[in-house]
């Protein structure tokens, strides 16, 4: 049996909490691999690095690049960020979204991305949920490299997870946006979604809070 990759995009920023993300699913999930792609950290143990170089002429675009690249090699991963945290027991199954792309006057790059997702489905005749709850998710990667040939992301701002699940039929539930600031809050979303994401950096509750999960050194 395939052991399950957990794997972290990471575009260099301090190693805090990539370190105290990764020692997490090393003590609840411990025969999977951990897998990144993108700059190589110093000082963290991963089982699978994957160097890649940009493609895409936008910073948005550097993120699906690697993304990409990595689904080149892996077959079927569990998409994770520095400031995603998981207990035991998270559905990665089960799309979590927190309502439709809503389509405004653009403003900003993310509402850009949104109003471009939110086109290129239409387009499609696909639905139009929002899947951007900031929690891992299993992603197939030959499937989402036959997608992404269809989207002109290397110009154009995208949401690369709505348009994944929005796309594929893939079971879903409506949620809510699972990024938190505070320990206090972090600790309701575990309780009740058994993850939680990390919100500008780590305060010193949130901070409190994630040593206590498991032991995490690192912290």
């Amino acid at each position: 049996m395939n052991k399950q990759i957990f794997l972290w995009v990471w575009i260099k920023s301090d190693e805090l909490e990539l370190r105290s993300s990764v020692h997490l699913v090393r003590t609840h999930y411990p025969d999977s691999v951990i897998a990144l792609v993108g700059d190589k950290p110093v000082n963290v143990n991963i089982d699978l690095y994957i160097p890649f170089k940009q493609r895409g002429n936008i910073r948005a675009s550097r993120v699906t690049s690697a993304v990409l690249h990595a689904s080149e090699q892996c077959e079927d991963f569990i998409l994770m960020y520095d400031d995603i945290f998981l207990n035991t027991g998270f559905d990665f199954k089960t799309a979590l979204y927190k309502g439709d792309l809503k389509r405004e006057k653009p403003n900003g790059n993310y509402q850009q991305c949104v109003v471009n997702s939110r086109m290129f489905l239409e387009h499609h005749g696909k639905p139009t949920k929002n899947y951007e709850c900031h929690q891992p998710q299993l992603i197939n990667g030959r499937m989402l490299i036959e997608l992404m040939e269809l989207v002109e992301w290397q110009d154009n701002y995208h949401l690369i997870k709505s348009l994944y699940f929005n796309w594929y039929d893939t079971p879903f539930l409506k949620s809510r946006n699972l990024k938190t600031p505070t320990g206090h809050e972090a600790k309701r979303l575990f309780e009740e979604h058994r993850c939680f994401s990390s919100c500008g950096g780590l305060r010193h509750d949130l901070k409190s809070y994630i040593k206590a999960l498991g032991s995490c050194q690192p912290l």
